[in-house]
């Protein structure tokens, strides 16, 4: 049957910092969610079920399932099926991290964000394994994960079901060896955002003076993706007025290439005066954006 939907709202399940969304698509106070005020508490599975159920009954009748899907580019017409189990894991609900970006949410309040103590997720994740297609991918997207007392735990269960898709974002900073085991094990995504090409700018955008030991530790990933077929990302964070020149980007260029990093990523970050940047893993979300009046092109 074919209508407007979305692989998120029908498949997905993202654990916040104190919510449960069904998909992370828009801002976090705004997406469609299926538990506020959530702390680790076991959760009613068939209710998850029904929560979904309904949301594609929504749509089957032509409406929108949540507010927040109006302008969404996620919200496509597609033939869909039945099928309402959890293919996609957002795990997102720690906020401790061992660099300081400025540029990041967290650096508003370090000493907050570093000392909150997140729910225990095993448990959870133990109850609804019956729910959780493990053909499917895990994401994580809170802090860093050397700060995650549960990382290792995570990827173990998820593994030992099944799950060889697992996208990790990192700074990079302190070597994990579960990184290094995904990477060999041909299954990761890994990205480490340097945002530089040189110790001096990683120190202004990362307060921290690490540049040496994260390229250390980055040769070491790219050894293991190399060797077992995983893809290592290093990615840059242009910053207006800071790191946004020719120089710059060369540099970071000339690092990447000698430390022999093949897949690179690029993303702007939104400045203090109203103008905004984006990155889109499809042109689609930029021609619907454009479409729904959510973007611009600059002048």
């Amino acid at each position: 049957m074919s209508y407007k939907f979305c692989h998120r709202l029908k498949n997905a399940l993202f654990f916040s910092n104190s919510d449960i969304i069904h998909c992370c698509s828009g801002e976090e106070q705004t997406s469609p969610k299926f538990m506020d005020n959530y702390y680790g508490e076991f959760f009613d599975k068939n209710l998850l079920y029904e929560s979904k159920k309904s949301a594609q009954l929504r749509a089957k009748n032509g409406e929108v399932p949540f507010k927040a899907c109006e302008n969404c580019h996620s919200f496509t017409e597609e033939e869909w099926d039945d099928d309402l189990s959890i293919k996609d894991i957002s795990i997102s609900h720690w906020t401790a991290c061992n660099c300081n970006c400025f540029y990041c949410y967290t650096a508003k309040d370090k000493n907050y964000f570093n000392t909150r103590k997140p729910y225990k997720l095993m448990p959870v994740l133990e109850e609804i394994k019956d729910i959780i297609d493990f053909n499917g991918v895990v994401r994580f997207i809170g802090g860093d994960v050397a700060m995650l007392e549960e990382f290792e735990q995570i990827v173990d269960f998820f593994y030992d079901n099944g799950m060889r898709d697992f996208y990790v974002p990192t700074s990079g900073i302190k070597f994990l060896p579960t990184i290094e085991k995904i990477l060999l094990g041909g299954y990761g995504h890994v990205i480490v955002s340097v945002d530089s090409g040189n110790a001096e700018m990683y120190r202004k955008i990362k307060q921290v003076d690490c540049f040496d030991k994260v390229a250390e530790n980055i040769l070491r990933y790219i050894s293991a993706a190399n060797e077992g077929g995983s893809l290592f990302e290093l990615k840059y964070i242009l910053i207006p007025n800071l790191n946004d020149n020719v120089e710059q980007v060369r540099s970071w260029l000339d690092f990447a290439e000698k430390i022999g990093a093949k897949n690179l990523a690029l993303k702007n970050h939104c400045d203090d005066n109203g103008l905004h940047y984006g990155q889109f893993m499809y042109l689609s979300q930029l021609l619907h954006g454009l479409e729904n009046g959510r973007y611009k092109l600059a002048e």
